[in-house]
């Protein structure tokens, strides 16, 4: 048996750690107070375990034992939940002098605590912990509380326990998700005090790895914040350091109602934002942030969340440490080396949008799934008859757009273990809002859609959304469609007839009206005036709609038509690996980094493909990979000029790679990036320029000028996805660091493109 002696003067108490221990905890108690009857509260999850257990041993050493019993959950620790310990305490006729035990995990001990301090002014304490959270870090200090609606832990107070029981062998039924929060707070406790113990966390790779030195990691964390507890026991000055990664943490957890991420997890990736941010700030002397995120990741503990940073922010403004605009934080310098630092919630949130880039170790990337392409699939499924099932699914605030909006005509549609299921039906003659986000493609697929199916429709989104063009929809409804700041409005419907479409136009003017010609009684025609530009997305859209039993006929890029009285059928669709997101890997490896990229059909019908021509045309040569894959190497890189007006989503990454090509370099045909999520044109030119490189925009062409090496700096996302991972790939050839502002945009398209890029996925 372990035992930690906390010496608060007449507030002393010891904590005993070791396997075994409830059997003997009246035994242990006996020895504190004199036998009578005692209150245990514990919750619904942990009474049908081991209530049964302490009852046996209190009884044994003549305590008569009375249960508590609250539903399990942080939601519990509230009011309500504390009025019904007080008045059952107050219906058995408890006085100060009877004790009561916390039984359970950190909810039970903030609760019970609480209560126990407050009820006739104060009732002796026990806690005894049964999670791994609350034996290494909420049973030991005396912090009791309960939530308010405005925020976690904001009624408290601090009460000491007059001993801590923490028996190893609850561990045993400890869930695999409780047991990864409770490790959490054990990591915290390693970037707390430094090396040896975080370099024993990295060894560990499991629970069952755990459990063999449990005792002794468990009484490590308590070691190290018993001095913190003896040294600042009200938590007004070092003691504080306690709080890495929580108030981020809480403001997670209060985001997601208490029920969305334990307080582990939440704690998590608080954790890891406050590293993040001490190595954005300069303060940390070393690249903790990558170690410290492959370990959460070992444990399946999050590294985000859904919630973005000023969400988070706004939150943690109510946090008990704050002051004014300030915010107190928890930082570290190095591993064992925290600090207490106040930052300006203005700066906080500008700092938390701004990432410094690590270098690209190299390896393997799977490529995600097309995002054109599943686009396709999941609107012809939810068009078809019955279930269809599509993947990989690589999914994205873009295709979210999409889902959403076909479940509000009606298809039924679940993401599950990497697929999406798709039980097609559209609904008919609705009044109907749909939300596209900030998907262009979203929004102009679904125009003709919604209009072939007779619903009065309202499209909403963000960002530029609706300011983008959308001429040749309003040449064909003419007055029935507004567009006003808030939204566009279609209120008549698409009726069979012969469309006439420029040709330089977005395809996906012309892909959106393929779509829906099934949909029309009599199906329909499209001719097309002038040179089909970006026609092989339209190629995609035929590609897609054939799979799903619509046949389509054409005459090159000038006619196209679908007869009437098809019907799309339900199929099982696999979507290959998206050229568009592989292009910047495969730059990346031309300019050094080796990076194999699996998934690629070089059979693909996506125009991005011409991403491999142009790399050859370069001087890089394209082999195949050890894993099958697709590998580029290149030795020196020249200069060459390359038409973009089919493949307008390439031009970022080809900026990047034209940039460490000898010699002087043109993109033409460019005039469509202005009408993007940004005015690409100018945002690749501004910042490729801010980071050293050579690059002026001349009228709808960028001329770009190579050199070895560029200087490095800081750069500007634009909310443009391609921008951020366009700046990344330049980061590789950079002397000095590259500083990216609005790092999360790549969420529309690719969420998990940081992960991969910095090689957190290999």
């Amino acid at each position: 048996m372990k035992k930690i002696f906390i010496d608060l003067e007449t507030d002393s108490y010891d904590i005993y750690i070791a396997n075994g221990l409830l059997e003997k905890t009246g035994e242990l108690l006996s020895r504190l107070f004199t036998k009578s009857k005692i209150a245990i509260v514990t919750d619904t999850n942990v009474y049908p375990l081991y209530g049964h257990k302490l009852k046996k041993s209190l009884e044994n050493n003549g305590f008569d034992p009375y249960f508590i019993i609250i539903k399990a959950g942080e939601q519990s620790k509230n009011l309500q939940t504390l009025e019904i310990i007080y008045n059952q305490l107050l219906s058995q006729n408890f006085l100060r002098d009877h004790p009561l035990i916390a039984l359970g995990g950190g909810v039970v001990g903030d609760i019970a605590g609480f209560a126990a301090g407050t009820y006739a002014r104060g009732m002796p304490f026990i806690q005894i912990p049964t999670t791994l959270l609350a034996q290494v870090d909420s049973s030991v200090g005396g912090k009791v509380a309960i939530n308010l609606s405005g925020g976690k832990n904001m009624a408290g107070s601090f009460y000491q326990p007059k001993i801590v029981i923490t028996d190893i062998n609850t561990l045993n039924t400890l869930p695999e998700k409780e047991f990864s929060s409770g490790m959490s707070e054990i990591i915290k406790y390693g970037l707390l005090s430094g090396e040896t113990l975080f370099n024993k966390l990295i060894s560990i790779k499991n629970s069952h790895d755990f459990m063999q030195s449990a005792d002794e990691i468990i009484c490590e964390c308590c070691e190290i914040k018993r001095k913190l507890v003896v040294e600042d026991r009200f938590d007004r000055g070092n003691r504080m350091i306690l709080n890495l990664g929580h108030t981020f943490g809480h403001a997670i957890e209060k985001l997601g109602d208490f029920n969305r991420y334990t307080h582990g997890e939440a704690v998590a990736a608080g954790m890891l934002t406050a590293v993040q941010l001490s190595e954005k700030l300069n303060i940390c002397e070393t690249n903790i942030s990558s170690v410290l995120e492959k370990l959460l990741k070992t444990w399946q503990l999050p590294t985000k969340t859904e919630y973005n940073n000023d969400e988070i922010i706004d939150l943690m403004k109510n946090d008990k440490k704050n002051t004014d605009e300030n915010i107190t934080l928890i930082l570290l310098k190095n591993l064992g080396q925290p600090i207490i630092q106040k930052i300006n919630i203005g700066e906080l949130k500008k700092s938390l949008k701004t990432k410094l880039i690590n270098r690209f170790p190299g390896g393997i990337i799977n490529i995600p799934a097309s995002k054109s392409i599943t686009h396709r699939a999941i609107i012809c499924a939810a068009m078809s008859d019955s279930k269809s099932v599509i993947e990989p699914a690589s999914m994205s605030e873009d295709i979210e757009a999409t889902i959403e909006c076909a479940r509000a005509l009606g298809a039924r549609i679940c993401v599950k273990n990497d697929k999406i299921y798709v039980n097609g039906g559209l609904q008919k003659d609705q009044n109907l809002t749909l939300n596209c986000n900030e998907s262009g493609t979203t929004l102009r697929f679904f125009i003709p859609i919604t209009a072939a199916l007779n619903n009065n429709t309202k499209f909403i989104g963000k960002g530029r959304l609706l300011q983008r063009p959308l001429k040749p929809y309003q040449d064909i409804f003419g007055d029935s469609m507004q567009i006003n700041d808030e939204n566009i409005h279609i209120n008549s419907g698409l009726k069979s007839k012969k469309f006439e479409l420029p040709g330089n136009i977005s395809s996906q003017f012309i892909s959106g009206l393929l779509l829906s010609l099934p949909l029309l009684e009599n199906g329909g025609e499209i001719f097309i005036k002038g040179s089909l530009e970006s026609a092989s997305y339209v190629n995609l859209t035929i590609d897609t709609m054939q799979k799903f039993g619509i046949k389509i006929q054409r005459k090159g890029n000038e006619y196209f038509a679908v007869e009437k009285g098809q019907t799309y059928q339900s199929t099982d669709f696999i979507v290959e690996s998206d050229f568009s997101q592989a292009a910047f890997f495969l730059v990346a490896s031309a300019l050094g980094q080796p990076i194999e990229c699996l998934g690629l059909n070089l059979n693909s019908l996506q125009g991005d493909r011409k991403i491999l021509d142009i790399l050859t045309d370069c001087g890089a040569e394209i082999t195949q990979g050890s894993n099958g894959g697709i590998l580029v190497k290149a030795e020196q890189l020249k200069a060459t000029s390359v038409d973009v007006s089919d493949i307008p989503d390439l031009v970022p990454p080809i900026a990047v790679l034209f940039a460490f090509c000898e010699g002087e370099s043109r993109i033409t045909n460019a005039a469509r990036l202005r009408l993007k999520e940004s005015d690409r044109l100018s945002a690749i030119t501004q910042e490729l320029s801010n980071l050293g490189v050579d690059i002026k925009c001349v009228g709808d062409e960028l001329i770009i000028n190579g050199k070895t090496r560029i200087q490095g700096g800081s750069a500007k996302s634009w909310n443009d996805h391609r921008i951020a991972m366009a700046v990344a790939v330049a980061a590789i050839r950079a002397e000095n660091e590259v500083i990216l502002e609005d790092f999360e945009t790549v969420n529309k398209s690719y969420p998990r493109f940081w992960d991969d890029f910095e090689g957190n996925n290999l």
